[in-house]
């Protein structure tokens, strides 16, 4: 999910210009004003503040999912059940969720509050994004802080930070040549930032027509 939030995105994307495309359709396609053409008005108008509703409802939800995953995948590496390889990573974004456990291999699991970090991490593999339950520190608090984690063989977007290191093997992980490569960015997360606007372009141009289409109808 971390990788891969194209088909969200999309979705998301085209409903959102979806309603005010009918908007658009029904006022062109208005002839004479009815009771039906401004009830056909009000829902479209009121469609947006229902499109926001629906994407912090499923955005919720999807975010409750990813950090589900993380914890489980968590808690089955530091109770040994899989086999981890430390990798060097940096934080692409970070925020503090108050209760969620966090994890790290020499601290264990503790009690929240902890730091959810959608993290780069290079190796072994291509590069990819993980997700980081770690401790509310101020050095992990900024964007491209690096670190080191142990990612999980067998749910690859979940990781633990590998607070065992010192400050030099941090260091260290900075300047891996690896970091040279292809790095995932927010536009290949989301399948490309043209298609996105195809969607949006999409969403519009089909609300539009259905607009036009009922307000034909009903006026």
């Amino acid at each position: 999910m971390l990788n891969d939030l194209s088909r969200w995105t999309r979705l998301t994307t085209m409903l959102q210009t979806l309603g005010p495309g009918v908007l658009i359709g029904a006022l062109v396609g208005m002839r004479t004003v009815t009771g039906a053409g401004l009830v056909l008005l009000l829902v479209a108008a009121l469609s947006q503040p229902g499109w926001l509703l629906w994407r912090t409802i499923s955005g919720r939800r999807l975010d409750g999912r990813i950090w589900d995953e993380v914890s489980t995948g968590s808690e089955e590496i530091l109770a040994g059940t899989v086999r981890t390889t430390s990798v060097p990573a940096r934080v692409v974004r970070h925020r503090v969720l108050r209760r969620r456990p966090h994890f790290g291999l020499a601290g264990g699991r503790r009690e929240g509050p902890s730091l959810a970090m959608a993290v780069t991490v290079v190796g072994p593999g291509s590069a990819r994004r993980v997700g980081v339950l770690a401790a509310p520190v101020p050095a992990l608090q900024r964007r491209d802080a690096p670190l080191v984690v142990a990612v999980h063989p067998e749910r690859p977007e979940v990781a633990v930070l590998d607070d065992r290191v010192g400050p030099a093997d941090v260091a260290a992980s900075a300047r891996d040549p690896r970091w040279s490569g292809p790095l995932p960015t927010d536009g290949s997360v989301v399948g490309g930032w043209w298609p996105v606007a195809g969607h949006a372009l999409a969403g519009l141009v089909a609300g539009a027509l259905l607009g036009f289409a009922l307000m034909r109808l009903v006026s």
